[in-house]
């Protein structure tokens, strides 16, 4: 059964990176949001930032979860309508989904990668990238 979505007020601060803010009915929604974030303690640059590809972590499968349980379900929807009065919302972020209506199927995914490189000798283990080759401002 269709039925309507009515909001008297909907207060959203912030939709961002692959979210949705939707209001009445869907059939799929499926937001994605990949991020590679790297910080570095200075802008030195190689050419390859931001290929996802170089790791492991955004070709993997995601396993889909098991359903092992019997469900009975009785639905009874009386009135044509969903009605809401006032709904806030601080943020939907990163494959973040804000819904007021029916939806027959839903598959977000995120991943993030963050990285932090450092020139500094004394950074922990791996994080080390060459110092930059700096004008002599002498």
């Amino acid at each position: 059964m269709k039925r309507w979505s009515l909001v008297r007020e909907l207060n959203i601060n912030t939709v961002t990176m692959a979210s949705i803010a939707h209001v009445g009915d869907n059939d799929t929604i499926e937001p994605i949001s990949r991020v590679l974030e790297v910080h570095r303690e200075g802008a030195v640059f190689d050419g390859r930032e931001g290929e996802f590809n170089d790791y492991a972590l955004f070709a993997r499968e995601i396993p889909a979860p098991e359903f092992n349980e019997t469900l009975e379900l009785a639905i009874d929807n009386p009135y044509d309508r969903i009605q809401v009065g006032r709904v806030d919302v601080m943020s939907a972020s990163t494959s973040g989904i804000v819904q007021i209506g029916t939806n027959r199927r839903i598959a977000s995914e995120s991943r993030t990668k963050y990285i932090r490189q450092f020139f500094s000798a004394d950074a922990p283990t791996g994080s080390q990238i060459p110092a930059p080759d700096l004008p002599n401002t002498q």
